[in-house]
């Protein structure tokens, strides 16, 4: 409450002569101008809750003002007598504002700035949401408030640190042109603020207010924005739901900057995830057994002791380009899609061979003859981890304010190679390709990930001319472990708060997982792993049942704490052990890929999804929750669920994703075995050779699977240049890409304003070589 200066109590209820009324919005000056709810005497004025205005021209912010200005607290004011009515000292004739101060007569903003008494106004800022103007702050306090966010430079932009809760009021417009006071007048301030989450408040009662929103100019309707996009209600896209931060929505209430309305997600694209997606690997490989004997080691120590049978290598004739450029034409072809159905294209990869080039840049080349360039995304590194990164990167923006209803692109594509030695043998390469979009038959579940990243030289490559790595293997093992027991534990306490949200209470264990894919440096790590989470959800139960089931005889291990076990023998034989049929049932089916072929670093967790649609139908796979733990080292992990759409009928998108992938096996099965010393041969003169300028590759094309990208040369600038072997097949390869072929219907997207593309019916396709290049630096 505030006095003014003939020393009247300004508080609630009737008053004399002279006297003055605090009320719930701000005062004016002593000309006895209504300001607040009530009656009162002659000569008297009103306070409010947010701030008084001096007829000194006192700014009321946070900061130090000039003599003669006020000083309120958290909704309180001093006049110019000095008398104390917020928080602080002051001397004589000064004061202190609270949340708001004054900008010049008739405005107020949420400045918390210091500066010197009658200041210059503040620029002014079109809100296209309510047709007004709103003052712009350009300094900021380099203190805050307690409980508030930390000190900032100054000058910096004040709402980049809002409060997460803020109630706005309106404050009576200046005179201003016949044109602005149509459009309703005045501005929005704020009132008060709570640091606590809060849902969106609504504006101030009243009859002025009811008149002033009348007059405002609103936000266009959900339906409207939805059908501008093509998009069916309940998919619209962007964290506002179709609202300008700030504004006023149809319903009348208002939504803080930067929060979403409390409707938000009914508005989002409805089960957005994986609706396509191909594997690609080398066509020829190197028999693990046969490489022990090379190698001079004990039987079983590589298909045994890390359950690896067979290892995917490139020739000099693949690099990660073409591997990417192979994967993504067998997609686009396999489903029948028109490169301009395409808005955006992102590759995780750590394969580097441009320090400044993209590999997305590369691939780009394809796109040439739809004229699709409005294409977004980029490569994104961090060891076995960009492919998650990007495959989150393209979910969240098909759920964003960016998405023109067009698919994503994701890539994951390494040649994951060691020097001679123990490590060798855990090497791989292959690229997966998946299209990802709204309706899709793997949708990945909102609000579902455990995420933990933390520092660590586990595995890295510092050599700037080297693919090969260096590796701490021990410190590696025990990072990927204690990453996936804090996932985990994230994980879990995300899908209990959603389930006691939907009324549900009861613990999540492993049993709530249908099936189980983890990212795969050799599959006996991913058995260990299973092994891990059964040990989590032991030692997480508070009373489990050690007599029978699956924690029968597991009642030594009651104490252990989770950090001491790393490496424990008896506790890793003793889960294993337990969880050998939970294994057997829900993930040793989709290590196919990695068995055969090896680490494939990004692609390897997708390999693992492939491999499980290959081999189950899509009756046994409709309905099931899918759990994926995806690590890169260095490090950074995430464990999140895909949920299976529930249409198994055929035809259907769960159909076809699963019909696409079952030739996998025998895909792999056509491969070609090299003989361990031919191997060794090849990884030399890959060593020798992957860096230079103005080299033609020297194996044989005719080793390569028919259709793929294959490297030609690398000119004296580092340029390189690639091909495509002839589908023979099916007659001469037309590698120009987004040919419509007779007899064959595309589906294009021009704009945004069309449907959400389906994929149709696969079909054959035709062509001849053609070859592209990596273009200049």
């Amino acid at each position: 409450m505030s006095r003014d200066r003939t020393g009247a109590r300004m508080g609630r209820g009737r008053n004399g002569p002279g006297s003055g009324r605090a009320g719930a919005g701000m005062s004016r000056d002593r000309t006895g101008a209504r300001m607040g709810r009530g009656r009162n005497g002659p000569g008297s004025g009103r306070a409010g809750a947010g701030m008084s205005r001096e007829r000194t021209g006192a700014r009321m912010g946070r900061g130090r003002n000039g003599p003669g200005s006020g000083r309120a607290g958290a909704g309180m004011s001093r006049d110019r007598t000095g008398a104390r009515m917020g928080r602080g000292r002051n001397g004589p004739g000064s004061g202190r504002a609270g949340l708001l101060r004054a900008a010049g007569p008739g405005h107020a903003d949420t400045a918390v700035a210091r500066q010197p008494p009658r200041a210059q106004p503040e620029p002014f800022l079109p809100s296209p949401a309510v047709g007004r103007a709103l003052p712009l702050a350009v300094a900021a306090r380099r203190t805050a408030p307690i409980g508030g966010p930390p000190p900032l430079p100054r000058p910096h932009w004040r709402a980049a640190l809002c409060p997460r809760r803020v109630t706005f009021s309106r404050h009576s417009p200046p005179p201003a042109p016949p044109a602005a006071r149509r459009a309703g007048g005045g501005t929005w301030g704020v009132r008060g603020c709570d640091w606590r989450a809060a849902p969106p408040l609504r504006p101030r009662a009243g009859r002025r207010a009811a008149q002033l929103l009348k007059g405002a100019a609103r936000p266009p309707e959900a339906g409207a924005v939805l059908s501008a996009c093509g998009v069916t209600p309940g998919a619209t896209t962007g964290a506002t739901s179709g609202t300008t931060p700030g504004a006023i929505t149809s319903d009348g209430s208002a939504t803080m900057p930067g929060s979403l309305p409390v409707n938000a997600e009914s508005c989002w694209p409805k089960d957005v995830g994986i609706v396509a997606l191909e594997i690609y690997f080398p066509s020829q490989y190197v028999d693990q057994t046969e490489l022990e004997k090379y190698d001079g080691v004990d039987a079983g120590k590589y298909t045994i002791g890390l359950g690896q049978a067979r290892m995917g290598f490139c020739s000099d004739r693949e690099d990660i380009n073409s591997l990417c450029l192979t994967v993504v034409q067998k997609l686009m072809e396999r489903n029948n899609l028109s490169y301009d159905c395409i808005g955006r294209l992102e590759v995780g990869t750590e394969t580097i061979i441009d320090k400044s080039k993209s590999v997305k840049t590369v691939l780009m080349q394809l796109f040439e003859e739809s004229g699709n360039t409005d294409v977004e995304g980029i490569d994104t590194t961090n060891a076995c981890y960009g492919g998650t990164a990007a495959l989150f990167n393209a979910i969240n923006w098909i759920e964003s304010s960016s998405w023109d209803g067009r698919y994503a692109l994701v890539v994951a594509g390494d040649i994951a190679v060691y020097a001679s030695g123990n490590a060798r043998p855990t090497g791989g390469a292959g690229a997966v390709a998946m299209l990802v979009g709204p309706n899709a038959p793997l949708i990945l579940e909102r609000g579902l990930r455990g995420t933990h990243m933390q520092h660590a030289y586990d595995f890295y490559k510092p050599d700037m001319v080297s693919e090969y790595p260096v590796v701490d293997g021990k410190l590696s093992i025990q990072c990927y472990l204690s990453a996936l027991d804090r996932c985990y534990t994230v994980y879990r306490n995300k899908i209990h708060a959603q389930w006691q949200k939907e009324g549900t209470d009861r613990r999540f264990t492993l049993n709530d997982f249908g099936f189980m894919i983890f990212h795969s440096p050799y599959c006996k790590l991913v058995q260990k792993s299973v092994a891990r989470l059964l040990l989590n959800d032991f030692l997480s139960d508070q009373n489990p049942e050690t007599a029978n089931g699956v924690f029968s005889g597991l009642e030594a291990f009651r104490d252990i704490k989770l950090e001491d076990t790393y490496f424990d023998r008896d506790v890793e034989k003793a889960f294993m052990k337990a969880s050998a049929e939970l294994f057997n049932q829900k993930t040793k089916a989709s290590l196919l890929v990695s068995n055969q072929n090896g680490n494939m670093y990004t692609p390897s967790v997708y390999g693992c999804l492939a491999s499980l649609l290959a081999q189950y139908s899509p009756e046994q796979l409709a309905g099931q929750r899918i759990s994926v733990f995806s690590y890169g080292s260095g490090f950074a992990a995430t464990l999140y669920s895909i949920r299976v759409t529930q249409d198994a009928t055929p035809g259907s998108a769960l159909d076809k994703i699963t019909a696409s992938l079952s030739d996998l096996k025998t895909r792999l099965d056509s491969r070609k075995c090299i003989a361990p010393d031919v191997f060794a041969e090849n990884m030399k003169l890959r060593q020798e050779t992957h860096h230079l300028a103005n080299y033609i590759p020297q194996c044989s094309v005719e080793d390569l699977f028919e259709g793929t990208w294959y490297l030609v040369r690398v000119d004296e600038k580092h340029r390189r240049t690639y091909a495509r072997r002839p589908l023979m097949s099916d007659g001469p390869l037309e590698a120009r890409v987004g040919v419509v072929h007779p007899g064959v219907v595309h589906e294009h997207i021009p704009s945004p304003a069309k449907k959400v593309p389906r994929i149709p019916a696969a079909t054959e396709s035709e062509g001849v070589t053609v070859a592209i290049s990596n273009g200049e630096h």
